[in-house]
């Protein structure tokens, strides 16, 4: 374009002169050190280009993609930087230097490949594998080396920064928790202390996960009040998912109710007060990765009035074959009705209403065996969710 313009002007030689000038200027600076496509020596490299006319500064970036500076990113008044801790494991290094030309803005970028020196004993991530989170738990894990005995892990929202999670291990693997779920970039760097040194950080680029799957409770629907002592709580199963934790508790994050593990997407709970007062519950998932995550939480109301067993104490052995069960009075039940059984939910040893709150059973089982039990009271015409119980049969008769 500047030649055409050229033609149009008595001074067309100077001008021509001067456009080929400014072409040869915003072509930018060529690295001329290392040589491009070679690999690299050492994980301490000092970059070099050649000056270009009219650049009053230039832009180095290396990354693990190309035109990203993830491993480095920054501004050179000179024609030479010289990098630390770059890879050491043999990774395709990309590399791009830009020209700023005073007056005029940046210049055409030029950008190379390298591939990173192999031969060091620095750890390396071994996973996750680059490119996306699977969650917002993960577990990384690096090689370990000979001789170390520590290592240090950043995450970080920037390069070479350790904002979301920064700490010393000395084993080859840290689970992180509640990390970003939005799809940012996360770089993470990865120190080793070895011979009372901390050598050079390796670093890498990750992308968040867009979105993180969370158990949640489908059952009773939380924020309700529990119609039930003994509710059964349910919940959506998750995938890449083995087990689950239940935490029932008096305060939040505590499980002084209840606490248990299952691999189901369910759990009965005992013990639930019947007083009205609030109850806290949060529910954990465990990945196939080994990481538990974080908990969700939620709260219910306790039933107000409800009828509970009293005698024999739940979870006891029962004394014979004979036995009497009493429960405490359910505001406004005008009945209520027990079952005992050989099996959950189940009256096959005795099942019969009654408006008493005790009632007398024979042919209790005198083996040893589990004894189930469940209570249910009737208010308003409608029979409520009963509350259940387990005993151990004894094993002398009276």
């Amino acid at each position: 374009m500047f030649i055409w313009n050229c033609r149009r002007t008595a001074l067309w030689i100077a001008c021509l002169w001067a456009s080929l000038a400014l072409s040869f200027a915003q072509s930018g600076a060529q690295i001329s050190s290392p040589a491009a496509g070679s690999t690299l020596s050492d994980v301490n490299v000092t970059f070099t280009w050649n000056a270009a006319p009219g650049a009053d500064y230039y832009w180095l970036d290396v990354g693990n993609i190309v035109s990203q500076g993830d491993i480095f990113a920054g501004q050179v008044a000179g024609t030479s930087r010289t990098l630390t801790g770059l890879p050491c494991d043999g990774r395709t290094l990309y590399v791009q230097l830009w020209t700023h030309i005073a007056g005029t803005g940046w210049a055409d970028v030029r950008r190379y490949t390298y591939t990173a020196f192999s031969g060091c004993t620095f750890a390396v991530l071994t996973s996750p594998q680059p490119g996306t989170l699977p969650g917002n738990s993960v577990l990384f894990a690096w090689s370990p080396v000979a001789g170390a005995d520590a290592y240090w892990l950043d995450v970080g929202n920037t390069v070479a920064q350790g904002d979301i999670f920064a700490g010393q291990t000395a084993a080859a693997s840290k689970a992180l928790t509640s990390l970003p779920c939005d799809g940012r970039p996360l770089y993470v760097q990865l120190w080793t202390h070895k011979a009372g040194d901390w050598l050079a950080p390796q670093r890498y680029t990750f992308t968040a996960a867009m979105s993180c799957a969370v158990a949640q409770i489908a059952n009773p629907a939380p924020g309700t009040i529990l119609t039930s002592t003994s509710p059964t709580f349910t919940w959506f199963r998750l995938p890449n998912t083995d087990a689950y934790w239940l935490d029932v508790g008096t305060t939040q994050g505590q499980g002084d109710i209840w606490g248990q593990s299952t691999a189901d997407n369910f759990l009965p709970v005992n013990g639930i007060p019947c007083n009205g007062r609030t109850v806290y519950v949060q529910l954990f998932a465990h990945s196939n990765a080994g990481i538990w995550q974080p908990p969700q939480q939620f709260t219910y109301a306790a039933p107000s009035s409800c009828a509970q067993l009293t005698s024999p104490a739940p979870g006891s052995t029962l004394n014979g074959n004979t036995v009497t069960f009493a429960w405490s009075a359910d505001t406004g039940a005008d009945q209520y009705w027990l079952d005992v059984g050989k099996s959950p939910g189940v009256g096959d040893i005795y099942a019969q209403p009654t408006p008493a709150t005790a009632v007398v059973v024979n042919n209790v089982p005198c083996d040893g065996s589990l004894v189930y039990v469940q209570l249910w009271s009737r208010r308003n015409g409608l029979w409520q969710t009963p509350n259940r119980y387990t005993f151990n049969a004894g094993y002398a008769c009276n």
